[in-house]
């Protein structure tokens, strides 16, 4: 009886690790964050970039960084650009003082979607 009472426990335990993994966003979560720019751009960019009334943003006035709103449409602004600024932005932008560098935090799929969906900004 006492090796069944065991057996019983641990095998809830087991079920319930299974379980506790289920929300964790390790397999399924990420590859919608891969695929997803708008969820890429809220959880990287909107803290800093979204303006007065965007989802992440300042209640009044703009942020403390430049308005993405059209950055697509400026000269010379197209996905390889973007995707140099994502990686190392004071590679390409002198004045990028307090952006952070996001190779090694985003995937390269990840920042090619970020670029896609940043230079269709028009």
């Amino acid at each position: 009886m006492f090796d069944r009472c065991w057996l019983g426990i641990l095998a809830l335990a087991g079920l319930l690790s299974m379980l506790a993994g289920c929300g964790s966003g390790k397999s399924g979560g990420d590859r919608a964050a891969i695929g997803d720019p708008k969820v890429l751009y809220n959880t990287h960019c909107s803290k800093c970039h979204a303006q007065a009334g965007e989802s992440g943003g300042p209640k009044l006035g703009s942020s403390k960084a430049p308005d993405l709103t059209h950055i697509g449409s400026k000269p010379g602004r197209d996905v390889e650009w973007f995707v140099k600024v994502i990686r190392d932005p004071n590679n390409v932008l002198p004045n990028a003082k307090l952006m952070p560098k996001f190779e090694g935090t985003l995937k390269d799929e990840e920042i090619h979607t970020l670029a896609e969906y940043l230079a269709g900004l028009k």
